[in-house]
């Protein structure tokens, strides 16, 4: 997670500071620093506990540290320059778990000697959780010197002031798809989220796992009574992020509702986050608007292969080729398939179609109808079913037989695929196109000799 500040929201110690009475000169104080300090909601900073110029001789120090545990977290404690900087061995620890209003326990030390002020003992880093103001309060302070002796010093708090800030994410955040399926995600903000009349957004995923098909406005430009603008595209050089621009003009929009939404294809098997690399989002007066992002995840199942077998073959011209329409192993529950199959029809002509494999060993009623559809007639369309039951692949649906009518190569793609089960719902699977290559009778040879040749194709 990541939190951008604007301008307007920095921090202002010097203004709160002039607010905090001065301690005077010569008292030996122990505080938090800076003294107050302004961030936004799920933001991380730190924080230092100093001590001034006035107290000298420290070798080692006991804090019992206070705050609002539902406004704050620790993320971790480090040691701050002055034990950081002793030239010996130190000794530092704390817990922040079973202490009275789970306050922050913190021990340290430098062996063999000592270090002076000013400077700081700890440093301590937070998340802020939600808005609201949070002291940070000494509950308890042990200085101690080489003697064992206590320093006494002052404790000086310090207060920390949550503000509120919009998000900007991906919805859903997680997306959990099968291969080559077609889906869409948004691009939304939340109701904290006021004013924004333009978004500059770049998101990057694994272009080896998703291809972005098109951007489209989300809910709320596309709900603004005013005009907008759009415009995306997706840089083609690593990491092939998309890029989107648009824009409420003359006017803003609030949250909660979506900004933009992005239709994606599956290509393969694996996991990919969508990423925000970069965004900038502006209001009427084109001030940045704060924000923190979330980003999403992308999970990608396998799914089975229609294919031909063989997937290429090498025939003789004026003579019959037949190819299998199969399905591998995680083809299951079939009891329908509507298949489209272009080819090129100077070079081949459709024989037959039948049942083989899987449908004919089915030992109920089945279905098959086959015929060449369109205008002119360009494409091998085969309808079957399997009565009251289904089969499971791998195995064999139909099988083509072609004359070869010509010299020449041809694929043999798949223009529609659909595979359904017992309640009529797709399964979904992938095609792997074919190939038959078409080779001339040879001349000049002696007839015994060709006759062997054409024994081997037919």
């Amino acid at each position: 997670m990541r939190s951008v500040r604007s301008n307007a929201l920095a921090l202002v110690a010097i203004a709160l500071l002039a607010a905090i009475p001065q301690m005077a000169a010569g008292v030996a104080t122990i505080s938090i620093e800076p003294p107050s300090t302004e961030v936004l909601k799920l933001e991380n900073f730190w924080v230092e506990v100093v001590i001034s110029e006035d107290v000298s001789g420290v070798t080692g120090y006991d804090l019992l540290i206070d705050f609002d545990e539902s406004l704050l977290e620790v993320l971790q404690v480090v040691e701050g320059e002055l034990p950081e900087s002793y030239p010996g061995e130190t000794f530092f620890t704390y817990i922040d778990e079973g202490q009275p209003s789970e306050a922050l326990l913190i021990n340290g030390a430098v062996l063999g000697g000592s270090v002076d002020g000013p400077g700081s003992l700890v440093r301590i880093e937070f998340v802020a959780l939600v808005p609201g103001v949070s002291p940070v309060s000494f509950m308890s302070v042990e200085l101690r010197d080489l003697e064992n002796a206590e320093i006494p010093v002052t404790a000086v708090d310090g207060e920390v002031e949550i503000l509120s800030v919009g998000t900007i994410y991906i919805d859903p955040a997680l997306s959990e798809v099968l291969e080559f399926q077609i889906f869409w995600v948004d691009v939304s903000i939340d109701d904290e989220m006021l004013g924004v009349t333009g978004y500059d957004l770049v998101i990057d995923f694994d272009e080896s796992l998703l291809e972005v098909l098109q951007v489209e406005e989300g809910d709320l430009p596309e709900g603004y009574p005013g005009e907008t603008f759009l415009y995306w595209t997706v840089d083609s050089s690593p990491p092939h992020e998309v890029i989107i621009h648009g824009a409420v003009l003359g006017g803003s929009v609030d949250g909660p509702g979506s900004l933009v939404r992005i239709e994606f294809r599956a290509l393969a098997p694996g996991m990919t986050p969508l990423t925000f690399t970069d965004i900038q989002l502006r209001d009427l007066e084109n001030a940045p608007i704060p924000w923190i992002d979330q980003n999403g995840v992308v999970i990608i199942g396998p799914v089975g292969r229609i294919y031909f077998d063989p997937a290429f073959q090498e025939v003789l011209e004026d003579s019959t080729v037949c190819v299998d329409v199969a399905v591998d192993e995680l083809v299951l529950g079939i009891t329908g398939y509507h298949l489209e199959i272009d080819f090129d029809q100077t070079l081949l002509d459709v024989i037959s179609v039948e049942e083989t494999g899987l449908t004919s060993g089915y030992p109920g009623e089945t279905f098959l109808f086959w015929s060449m559809v369109g205008e002119p007639p360009d494409t091998l369309l085969i309808d079957g079913g399997l009565l009251g039951g289904s089969v499971d692949g791998p195995g064999s649906l139909v099988t083509i037989c072609f004359h070869a009518v010509a010299p020449g190569i041809t694929p043999l793609e798949f223009f529609n695929v659909e595979i359904r089960d017992i309640d009529n719902v797709e399964i979904p699977v992938g095609d792997v196109p074919g190939e038959i290559e078409i080779v001339a009778e040879p001349t000049a040879v002696n007839r015994a000799s060709w006759g062997v040749i054409k024994a081997r194709f037919r």
